[in-house]
């Protein structure tokens, strides 16, 4: 069931898709982002390496707040590939990437309830 949205928060519009499933969503998020991305296992443990298609300032990577943001570190020790991807790519909806957003739809109800009860 789709169930995700995409937002830019910068953007004025700031919309960018609904009705996606988590990796759809997921997904477009990196293109925008203009970032490929990787799930590979280390150890038996799931990891997302990031690539940034521009060049990033080496200070990206060595100031702690920059690297936990351009390069975050998600993993997963779930054994199925798929449900361990899925656990890194949902706490991306908590952090969102580079200014964009992943949330349910859900919240999305929610929050329009909110603004129309308190009209």
């Amino acid at each position: 069931m789709s169930g995700y949205a995409l937002f830019a928060l910068a953007d004025e519009d700031g919309f960018y898709g609904g009705g996606l499933t988590l990796t759809e969503a997921f997904t477009r998020m990196m293109a925008f982002a203009e970032c490929d991305f990787l799930f590979h296992r280390i150890d038996g443990v799931m990891h997302l390496t990031l690539h940034h298609r521009e060049e990033l300032p080496d200070e990206y990577r060595h100031h702690p707040e920059l690297r936990a943001h351009y390069f975050p570190e998600h993993q997963s020790k779930l054994v199925d590939d798929a449900m361990a991807r899925a656990e890194i790519m949902r706490k991306f909806l908590t952090t969102g990437f580079k200014g964009y957003h992943i949330v349910t739809e859900a919240y999305l109800r929610e929050q329009a309830a909110k603004e129309a009860a308190s009209v």
